[in-house]
């Protein structure tokens, strides 16, 4: 029996894969927070940059409008208004084609704190030279994030048209739009330390509830360990059973065994009453009877009539010996053959004629069939088939027997066996026109000790045949209905090579 696992060997692993799933979800949660963060920053700065982008665009297109109209003094009006409005611009600024700055809000604005840098006023220089906008972000003296946008501000032709400016030159200024990043830092900020926390709640959280699921697995490994035990108590009072009932069984199999022989024996010797009755009654001869007609009768005649008596007789001898010595081989062949299957010998086959072996089987059983018409249809005088004729010989025997009780009383008692020779198989139908079978009694006909004789019958019978078949890798059925008579079909290997084993 396999031994059953030792339940107290896994906590050590239990504990390493919470462990390990503990691990796996604050990583797996931090690389979520840290995704979330990245992307929040992400949308936020862009959030920003289309803002001051759009606020650029606006400006622009206002220096544009107020120097159309000819009144170039609104445009630094247009700056104020739009740095008193928008509280997130850090700086405006205005630099010329030369990259010299020309406004600056600083002088309305006195708490800027961006500087013109080099850095800076080279950044114009190549807005001047690309035509192309610039963008960059740095941190003011106060440690403020800012984002710088420099872009050009072209000389259009409706410019040039409105003598406004000469068309020498492609772009006439480059506008400064530095915006703070303040409120975002503090966005990103606040939303670092609120996963923070959060990821601080879920770890202790999860560290409070796999504590707890330690705990429930330490108590359910320690119910379990009870449990194993009573369940090792239970194998060993099994194992203990087991053994009783391989030795109950192995007890069963020898009785039936035992019944086996005896039914089989007892059918083979049946035949031997019917041959001593005959030699018991048979007369001997009468010697003095035969010299008085000896002497008395001149011609003869009453001699010849006690001799032809007396031949007879020992015809009727001859013939009770033969039967007597048939029933001999029958019970030596069931002896023989449960002497093989006990010392796991093979048997000895040969070829086997079904037609004699009947034949045969009638002769023994002859006193129970003298009231019974037997009609017999034969494909061929010889059927042969490999086998032993003890074997078929009890095939035939116990199906007679069963068929001589299911015709008990019946009217015009009659028992027809046709043995049909086929290329590879001989098909036997043993039918009777007995009293039948229901279908719950067909069911079982073939089980061991299965009887509907009571008393009379050991149920080994037809049990015996389904064996034998078997044991010939052929096939038995039946077919019956009740008050009309039943069939038996075998059908039997012509070659049963196989069955030696």
């Amino acid at each position: 029996m396999t031994p059953t696992p030792n339940p107290l060997s896994k906590p050590r692993s239990e504990e390493t894969f919470i462990f390990w799933l503990t691990l796996i979800l604050i990583v797996g949660f931090g690389g979520y927070v840290l995704f979330s963060l990245v992307s929040n920053s992400n949308a936020l700065m862009e959030l920003n940059r289309q803002k001051a982008l759009s606020l650029s665009n606006s400006l622009m297109s206002g220096i544009r409008t107020v120097m159309l109209s000819g009144e170039a003094e609104q445009a630094v009006e247009l700056l104020r208004d739009i740095r008193r409005n928008v509280t997130h611009v850090e700086n405006l600024r205005i630099y010329d084609r030369h990259g010299d700055e020309v406004y600056s809000d600083a002088i309305y604005n006195p708490t800027s704190t961006l500087p013109v840098t080099p850095a800076l006023l080279d950044s114009v220089q190549r807005v001047l030279k690309t035509l192309q906008p610039v963008e960059f972000i740095k941190n003011n003296p106060t440690g403020t994030r800012y984002m710088t946008q420099l872009r050009p501000l072209r000389n259009e032709k409706s410019c040039q048209s409105a003598d406004c400016h000469s068309s020498d030159h492609d772009v006439r200024a480059v506008v400064e739009v530095s915006t703070s990043l303040q409120q975002i830092d503090d966005k990103i900020r606040w939303n670092r330390n609120l996963a923070l926390v959060v990821g601080l709640l879920v770890v202790l959280l999860s560290w409070i509830l796999l504590k707890l699921m330690v705990a429930s697995a330490r108590q359910h490994v320690a119910e379990l360990q009870e449990k194993l035990d009573v369940i090792e108590k239970q194998q060993e009072e099994l194992k203990q059973s087991q053994a009783q009932v391989v030795e109950n069984e192995k007890l069963a199999t020898l009785g039936e065994m035992a019944a086996m022989i005896t039914h089989e024996i007892n059918n083979a010797i049946t035949g031997i009453n019917a041959p001593l009755y005959m030699i018991k009654n048979a007369k001997p001869l009468d010697e003095e009877k035969i010299w008085q007609c000896w002497e008395s009768d001149q011609e003869g005649t009453a001699l010849a009539e006690e001799l032809a008596r007396f031949r007879q007789e020992w015809q009727m001898i001859q013939e009770a010996a033969d039967l007597i010595t048939l029933a001999d081989e029958r019970t030596r062949t069931v002896i023989s053959d449960v002497s093989n299957l006990i010392g796991g010998k093979s048997r000895k086959l040969g070829d086997v004629d079904l037609c004699q072996v009947f034949r045969e089987t009638v002769r023994l059983q002859q006193r129970k069939l003298d009231n019974i018409t037997l009609v017999e249809k034969f494909s061929a005088d010889r059927v042969v088939i490999r086998g032993t004729s003890g074997e078929i010989g009890q095939i035939f025997m116990n199906l007679v027997i069963n068929a001589v009780h299911a015709l008990e009383g019946r009217p015009n008692p009659t028992i027809t066996v046709e043995i049909k020779d086929e290329p590879d198989s001989v098909v036997v139908r043993f039918s009777d026109n007995g009293c039948g079978m229901p279908a719950e009694v067909q069911r079982r006909i073939f089980e061991p000790f299965y009887s509907t004789k009571g008393e009379r019958g050991t149920g080994l019978g037809l049990s015996t045949v389904f064996r034998i078949v078997h044991k010939y890798n052929g096939n038995i059925t039946v077919e019956s209905e009740e008050g009309i008579g039943t069939t038996f079909i075998l059908t039997l290997p012509r070659d049963s090579r196989e069955s030696e084993q």
